[in-house]
């Protein structure tokens, strides 16, 4: 469906989120709807959260990061990351079931019979904005801990410095890989077990060194997306099938 606001008696413009700010800018002189009661709580109009990275892990928590390159941060494989507002509305627009379905997750009901899907996309924005993790501190100089384990000092360890074991058999070799038929996840775990050294007989490698081969053989996962989000969205399948540990 495409949405409309007037601009004078004659001529209508498409309201995108390309144009939004635009229309925002000008409000004063355009009567705008009442905020709806369900959306009360919410801050549609601030523009800085627009620009915030938003990530979602597979059990559905949210995560606010200033950096869409900070994402590794997250402990969980992540389902979804929406490097901004812009980025997301642009994905909601060719997705609107989708939209919709995040607002009834979030509201628990239907968007109100008023709203454009801009204004649908806006307020799921925000509501999500408002239930994440705020991350927004976190830097590559000052990591997320909310890894497990413990170091020496008794702090808690960045995920940069998780352990991965690629899993052998007794006789070293690599073992079957059970349920995992996806190219793209087994094309991980290959690059995993290539990348991993022998350490008092266990085939290891830190988080910061498959991240790296992963990014470096990212032909090889055959995808247009961020290589290291497909790895992490596999993850969870990958030690699932016992082929892939971490601490």
């Amino acid at each position: 469906m495409v949405h409309w606001i007037p601009t004078n008696n004659i001529h209508r413009t498409e309201l995108t989120s390309v144009n939004y700010n635009i229309h925002m800018s000008k409000k004063s002189k355009i009567a705008l709807p009442k905020t709806p009661e369900i959306y009360k709580d919410l801050e549609l109009n601030n523009n800085t959260e627009k620009h915030y990275c938003l990530v979602e892990d597979t059990m559905h928590k949210l995560f606010k990061f200033t950096n869409p390159s900070l994402n590794h941060l997250v402990k969980d494989a992540i389902l979804h990351i929406w490097p901004n507002w812009t980025e997301f509305d642009n994905i909601m627009e060719k997705e609107n079931s989708t939209l919709l379905a995040l607002h009834n997750r979030l509201f628990t009901v239907d968007p109100p019979t008023s709203n454009s899907r801009i204004d649908t996309s806006v307020a799921v924005w925000h509501k999500m904005m408002s239930l994440a993790e705020d991350r927004l501190k976190d830097s590559p100089n000052n990591p997320a801990t909310t890894t497990t384990g413990k170091g020496k000092s008794g702090g808690r360890k960045s995920l940069e410095n998780r352990i991965y074991i690629a899993v052998t058999l007794p006789d070293k070799t690599w073992p079957g890989t059970g349920d995992i038929k996806t190219p793209q996840a087994l094309a991980c775990l290959k690059i995993a077990r290539e990348s991993a050294t022998e350490k008092d007989g266990t085939m290891v490698l830190t988080e910061d060194e498959l991240r790296a081969a992963i990014i470096k053989r990212a032909e090889e996962i055959k995808t247009r997306q961020d290589p290291w989000r497909i790895f992490q969205y596999y993850r969870a399948s990958l030690v699932q099938a016992g082929v892939l540990k971490h601490d």
